[in-house]
């Protein structure tokens, strides 16, 4: 499987569980690298085949591709 890595977006409710969301991102294959509590986002990266789970985990608004910039 690819792997890539994504951007989780919690719902603006959830950012206080965002400890638990975390660890329920990662028993659904998601390898966290970042919290990032103010904002309500969790970096990490999954298999490509991964994307759909984790959008169903409670608490996630949206999961995208983080994308890459070069100059």
């Amino acid at each position: 499987m690819s792997k890539v890595k994504v951007v989780v977006r919690l719902e603006e409710s959830q950012r206080h569980r965002i400890d638990k969301v975390a660890s329920a991102l990662t028993s659904r294959g998601m390898e966290v690298e970042a919290r990032m509590p103010i904002l309500g986002h969790i970096a990490g990266v999954c298999d490509e085949s991964q994307l759909d789970a984790l959008k169903d985990v409670p608490g996630v608004a949206s999961v995208r591709r983080e994308r890459a910039f070069t100059v």
